[in-house]
């Protein structure tokens, strides 16, 4: 999921046209639209103002897991003034340090030494899943996996299960499956 998301924003903010070698499979695969990677991505500057708790909630969204400790794509953790963000666009977690609601640092570090690699002045976040789940388009995506459910006679038990996972922002082996109910048109 890290390499596709990584591999979709770089054809969309590619300035030439890239060349993408590719399985047949993959080339006919629906993914996320672009119009919604976009909409995801964001800008941090240090140096400059950030809302982190907005960030958390869309660090969620876009499918991250908090972590006790910034391992692998996709993992995100807060310790006090300090933000990890484990982002599939860089090869090297990033540490934000935060003094109040400016991003007073911004720099990659070693996810095995938890030592800092390089700083740098700005970085990009961009979803860790296909799947984008923002809180605002919650009860939509729900009555859509419902009336879908409800079509293919799913049992109540599962269908809860599922809409319980969404709601709380779980992830679940499978859930890339129902992109098309999140995203009524996919690319």
């Amino acid at each position: 999921a890290a390499s596709r998301i990584r591999a979709l924003y770089h054809l969309l903010e590619s300035p030439t046209p890239p060349i993408v070698i590719a399985a047949a499979e993959t080339l006919l695969q629906k993914v996320v639209p672009k119009q919604e990677i976009i909409k995801y991505a964001e800008l941090l500057i240090a140096g400059e103002e950030i809302d982190r708790e907005r960030l958390i909630e869309k660090l969620i969204a876009g499918g991250y897991t908090h972590a006790a400790i910034v391992e692998e794509p996709g993992d995100f953790c807060v310790r006090g003034g300090i933000l990890d963000i484990y982002c599939p666009l860089y090869p090297d977690p990033m540490r934000i340090e935060f003094f109040g609601d400016i991003a007073e640092s911004i720099r990659f570090f070693s996810a095995a030494s938890q030592r800092t690699v390089q700083s740098i002045s700005e970085a990009v976040i961009l979803p860790a899943r296909e799947m984008i789940l923002e809180k605002a388009l919650l009860p939509q995506t729900i009555n859509r996996f419902r009336s879908r459910a409800a079509e293919l006679e799913m049992p109540l038990t599962e269908i809860r299960r599922i809409i319980d996972s969404v709601k709380n922002g779980q992830r679940f082996k499978g859930m890339e499956n129902l992109m098309s109910l999140v995203f009524p048109e996919l690319d």
